[in-house]
């Protein structure tokens, strides 16, 4: 499974990269003034998409705004929809809408 080179948020578009992450202990990361994500050049099939939907959804909330917010902290609204939302919604979707 390979990735897209570049993907579109709120209008804006993000160009992906794959790069070594792992040597400093992170799988992925999106930089908001550089508009880029980058996501370790290792990760392949399902840790590569988790990986991947992760940075889209900080993209979303920096394009958004809500990253910014006095209070807000990011990572934590995304690992909470990883780890709580998704899985109900990919049980919930392959049961009902595929």
């Amino acid at each position: 499974m390979d990735c897209p080179k570049s993907l579109t948020v709120g209008g804006i578009k993000i160009k992906v990269a794959k790069a070594d992450l792992l040597s400093g202990g992170v799988f992925g990361q999106y930089e908001h003034d550089k508009h880029l994500i980058l996501i370790d050049e290792s990760l392949e099939g399902e840790e590569l998409a988790e990986t991947l939907r992760h940075e889209i959804m900080e993209a979303a909330l920096c394009i958004g705004g809500t990253a910014f917010c006095e209070g807000m902290e990011t990572e934590a609204m995304v690992r909470c929809c990883d780890s709580l939302f998704f899985p109900v919604w990919d049980k919930i979707r392959e049961q009902y809408f595929s």
